[in-house]
């Protein structure tokens, strides 16, 4: 009887050793974990640390230089800047400007141009056609239907909302117009703007737009080549281009940038964009910054 007791007695001996040891691993297990989050969460807060001074950094550059590109300026960022979105780094983080004025701005531009664009990239002739009507019936204020646009009528059919009658009021709304989809949510963002802006700088856009406006592709991938090099003037440009300053076309940078900053360290990446509008002669806001964006470009 004694001896039954005992092996009973070293049995439950045994199984509570191996629960201890089965609880011991998981504690272990789940400090380790704990440990690994609280490293994570503290690289992120380095790397953001390292971005935000990056960014600190653009923002002096922008306020206290001029908008150009300047080999021979005493600002490490001014040196090696561009304003079309062609990524360089500061302090170890990629940066991205865009100035909003080299994009197409789809509340006022040229039919042609556009049609050219969009060829450019790939759309098919009669999905352009029915785009640029559906978007002139979308922002003017009559109920006239143009010969492939689409007025109340067809959107009331779909049970949608539209046409505005009116400017676009973000390039978001674009979806809600007929045949926004002959291009991506991120080609739309990379080459249009809804911005008003008062004038169209081709020397800052991006190149499918350089493709689409200049009057041939050798002229096209001479401006290319000679902007990546930081040669290029506004003389060349008007050679090789075939496009004047004349009209909305100006070759002064304008005071809205885009800014995308990326930082990217031991599998971790963060990404911040923002809209820039520069007032320097606000003493009180010199800037405003509008559409902030985390983790998103």
């Amino acid at each position: 009887m004694m001896r039954r007791n005992c092996g009973i007695a070293l049995v439950q001996v045994l199984i509570i050793s191996v629960i201890l040891i089965m609880l011991s691993v998981f504690i272990g297990q789940t400090l380790k974990a704990q440990i690994n989050v609280a490293r994570d969460v503290q690289k992120v807060h380095q790397l953001r640390l390292k971005l935000e001074t990056a960014e600190a950094l653009v923002f002096n550059a922008l306020l206290s230089n001029f908008n150009y590109q300047n080999k021979k300026s005493d600002n490490d960022v001014a040196r090696i800047w561009n304003f079309y979105f062609e990524p360089f780094e500061v302090e170890g983080i990629t940066v991205q400007i865009q100035d909003v004025s080299g994009l197409y701005s789809l509340n006022t531009f040229d039919s042609n141009h556009l049609t050219k664009l969009f060829q450019q990239l790939g759309v098919a002739e009669n999905r352009i056609n029915i785009f640029i009507d559906s978007l002139l019936d979308w922002t003017d204020k009559d109920d006239s239907l143009k010969p492939y646009g689409a007025e109340k009528e067809y959107y009331q059919g779909l049970s949608k909302v539209g046409p505005r009658n009116g400017y676009l009021q973000s390039v978001n709304e674009l979806q809600h117009v007929r045949e926004s989809d002959i291009l991506t949510v991120e080609q739309w963002n990379k080459y249009f703007t809804v911005e008003p802006t008062p004038f169209f700088n081709p020397m800052n856009s991006p190149e499918a737009i350089i493709k689409a406006i200049a009057y041939d592709e050798s002229g096209a991938n001479r401006i290319i080549k000679q902007r990546r090099e930081g040669n290029l003037s506004r003389r060349q440009f008007e050679e090789m281009s075939g496009i004047e300053q004349e009209g909305f076309v100006s070759f002064a940078n304008g005071f809205k940038f885009k800014v995308a900053l990326t930082a990217s360290e031991n599998g971790i990446m963060l990404q911040k964009s923002f809209i820039i509008e520069l007032k320097r002669r606000d003493i009180n806001n010199p800037v405003t910054i509008t559409d902030l964006v985390w983790n998103k470009l």
